[in-house]
């Protein structure tokens, strides 16, 4: 598994690892323009294939940061 693979991974999630309301503001400059749907969250099976290909890019990097 690559980075860009963990990368496209992520893309396909929700925005947020737990539940969370949709945000709109029309009282602040940014947020009035950019709101941000309601977001169910991850699946068990998702949080736990995000922490499996974070653990192995993680054991991956250490390899390669101190291979001599």
């Amino acid at each position: 598994m690559t980075r860009a693979a963990y990368e496209a991974l992520l893309r396909e999630l929700p925005r947020s690892v737990e539940p969370v309301e949709a945000v709109e503001d029309r009282e602040h400059w940014y947020r009035r323009n950019h709101p941000l749907p309601a977001s169910p969250g991850y699946t068990s099976e998702q949080r736990q294939q995000v922490e499996d290909l974070h653990a192995r890019l993680l054991d991956t990097s250490a390899r390669v940061g101190t291979h001599p």
